[in-house]
């Protein structure tokens, strides 16, 4: 943790954090978030070149198990919350690096979509804000799509600046952003449901899983295609016996069914 605060420090003295004045991207920094991240990876070993379960045999001899779990779990504690640290000053700089990349293309999306609001008529303008808006949620979706379950980072909140830029919302122009029903299309709403999904916890996915079972169990018995609900059950079957298997318990041979 020391050397990434000290990481950290020295990028804050340098003026990579100020809101004004200009930051490039540099070699230095890349160098640094690397740096860290080796860093992070020496922790993982710890555990056993610093020999703790035979230290911890010994506590536990000497003063019992209660003493030797936590001893344990205190150390195992502190690793954590340093990869935790540490990971978190990453994840800090890479923001910041993102919407600094980033910035050359916001000031060009800004100055083309200035050209197209005063150049070309107003529902050929809401037209093409359509179309970038579209592109712009596909590439969203991939970018999600491709980094399912892993943790989300600096470019998110960037490749989201980017969008309210291709989707003409401006402090400056209200007036040609699109509405919010154009917004709230069907591709976005694919989007918004699948970051919800990704970053819920497991129990409300669980919830989310038996309540959609559930709606689509109430509309197969509203349409009367099956008045008594529906059981999923697992079936296998058995090459050897020439049998269908459900659960491991109930077998229906092939002779039945043919």
């Amino acid at each position: 943790m020391f050397y990434a605060n000290l990481c950290h420090q020295k990028l804050l003295n340098a003026g990579y954090y100020d809101e004004e004045g200009q930051f490039d991207v540099s070699e230095e920094v890349c160098i640094v978030i690397n740096n860290m991240e080796y860093v992070r990876r020496a922790l993982k070993p710890l555990h056993n070149e610093l020999e703790l379960e035979p230290i911890v045999a010994a506590i536990e001899q000497a003063e019992g198990d209660r003493a030797a779990d936590k001893c344990r779990a205190a150390f195992q504690a502190l690793l954590h919350n340093a990869d935790e640290d540490v990971v978190h000053k990453i994840l800090t700089i890479i923001a910041g690096l993102s919407e600094k990349a980033l910035g050359p293309l916001i000031d060009y999306l800004d100055s083309n979509l200035r050209t197209l609001y005063e150049s070309l008529m107003k529902v050929n303008f809401y037209r093409t804000l359509e179309a970038v808006w579209r592109v712009v949620l596909q590439e969203l979706m991939l970018t999600a799509r491709n980094n399912l379950g892993v943790r989300a980072g600096g470019l998110l909140p960037a490749a989201v600046l980017v969008a309210g830029r291709a989707a003409g919302v401006s402090s400056t122009r209200r007036t040609r952003a699109l509405s919010l029903k154009s917004l709230h299309s069907l591709p976005y709403q694919d989007l918004d449901r699948l970051l919800k999904l990704h970053k819920a916890d497991t129990a409300d996915l669980i919830e989310l899983y038996c309540l959609h079972r559930l709606d689509e169990q109430q509309r197969q018995i509203q349409a009367a295609t099956a008045p008594f609900g529906t059981l999923t059950v697992r079936l296998s079957y058995n090459a050897a016996a020439e049998c269908l298997c459900v659960d491991d318990k109930i077998e229906i041979c092939k002779t039945l069914i043919t």
